[in-house]
């Protein structure tokens, strides 16, 4: 598939179909994560691929805490939840660094997890970057088993069941500094 189509046609997916998605897939996303570029060579993400069940807990995880703590959280978190149900998989992102690199890591990690994002499109999938899972993100990580871990975000992936459409877009004059 062409580079630029591949940008121009990703979609953020929250509807997918229960096709399996073979965990060869899954792992040459990742093995496309790895291929980004990441300050000082440092590599500090982490990825789990989590499926059946254990996808099931985070998403009781999720509705849980939003119902005990719905007032002071999005409102997007039960919506999320449904979306990381409806999804095959998950591709959890650990950060493994220094506090000291933190900033520098997080900006490597956001690569790798569009590396994740472009790849899904390039292969037919469809994906959806989550930071919904923000505030339940330590519970995740030690059910997980990697509790020592931070997650740093999720990615839902699955075969597609929508279709949308381009959101809007600002003009390149919009958005360029002179």
């Amino acid at each position: 598939m062409e580079f630029n189509y591949v940008i121009e046609n990703r979609r953020s997916i929250r509807k997918f179909t229960s096709m399996d998605v073979d965990d060869k897939l899954l792992m040459e996303l990742i093995r496309l994560a790895t291929l980004a570029p990441s300050a000082h060579n440092r590599q500090p993400w982490r990825f789990m691929i989590v499926k059946s069940d254990k996808k099931k807990h985070i998403v009781t995880l999720m509705n849980d805490f939003y119902e005990k703590n719905k007032n002071s959280v999005s409102n997007t978190m039960p919506f999320t939840a449904s979306v990381i149900d409806d999804c095959n998989a998950l591709i959890v992102i650990f950060r493994d660094g220094l506090d000291s690199d933190r900033y520098l890591d997080t900006l490597s990690i956001g690569a790798s997890i569009e590396h994740i994002c472009l790849g899904a499109t390039s292969l037919g999938l469809g994906s959806v970057w989550i930071n919904d899972i923000d505030p339940v993100k330590e519970e995740i990580a030690k059910y997980l088993g990697y509790g020592n871990l931070e997650i740093v975000s999720v990615v839902a992936i699955g075969y597609p069941n929508q279709n949308p459409k381009a959101r809007p877009r600002k003009d390149i004059s919009e958005v360029v500094l002179k």
